[in-house]
């Protein structure tokens, strides 16, 4: 059975799952007129008239109404009500790109914090460049734990896996680790850049060897957004 990645929206999406959503651009009017918009409308319980939020099996979210500045609100009060519904899966389509005639690379952008909701499903073509957008990490403070022992470790890579699975830089611990390559041999990493998978430590590969891979998105074991590719297992060394 060929493996179905839940991060990445169908391409054509025509029947839900009972938890699952359909995320589409809308106009303020709620005129459901054509594009998805119309698809949502005949499909899925969208509302004649309501141009914002959830309705039926479908979340609405206004792109025709000016510049992109003005597109984000509506945007981010969606990854909200998706970061508070953690039961539902929120398929997004491509809003905006269509009859609106906004650029995927304006859009998409947007989206940055949706790599860490782990309940959005995002447009295939939209990965990339969300990735590569840039991030505020200013937002806020984390405090590095003032005992660093493997258990510790673990827990905090769980809390932040789909930011270490995706890429994403976010406010994260200030935390550096020693491990055993082979005999007499050790490397360096720092925080989101390993993780533990079961009771084994893995260390990404060089940054190079991750710029080429991060594009090949998501066709084997996942974390967060990313497939975890030139990884290697190796051994924590804790001085203590």
């Amino acid at each position: 059975m060929e493996k179905v990645n839940k991060r990445i929206a169908p391409d054509f999406i025509t029947e839900l799952s009972m938890c699952e959503i359909f995320v589409f651009g809308s106009n303020l009017e709620g005129l459901h007129m054509g594009g998805a918009a119309r698809i949502a409308y005949e499909k899925f319980g969208a509302i004649w008239g309501q141009g914002v939020g959830l309705q039926g099996k479908s979340y609405a979210i206004p792109t025709m109404h000016g510049p992109v500045s003005s597109i984000k609100p509506y945007v981010d009060e969606f990854l909200e009500f998706a970061r508070l519904h953690p039961l539902n899966r929120f398929l997004l389509t491509r809003i905006g790109c269509g009859i609106a005639g906004f650029k995927d690379t304006e859009i998409a952008p947007l989206f940055v914090d949706a790599l860490n909701i782990p309940n959005i499903s995002l447009p295939k073509d939209w990965i990339p460049i969300i990735i590569a957008s840039p991030r505020d990490c200013s937002k806020k403070e984390v405090e590095t734990p003032s005992v660093i022992n493997e258990e510790v470790l673990k827990r905090l890579c769980d809390e932040y896996k789909y930011a270490i699975g995706s890429g994403v830089i976010v406010p994260s611990p200030s935390i550096r680790i020693r491990y055993v390559v082979d005999e007499d041999k050790f490397g360096y990493a720092t925080f989101g850049n390993f993780f533990f998978y079961g009771q084994d430590l893995y260390v990404f590969g060089t940054d190079n060897e991750w710029k080429q891979s991060i594009i090949e998105v998501l066709s084997s074991i996942t974390l967060g957004t990313n497939v975890l590719v030139e990884v290697m297992p190796v051994k924590l060394y804790l001085q203590v």
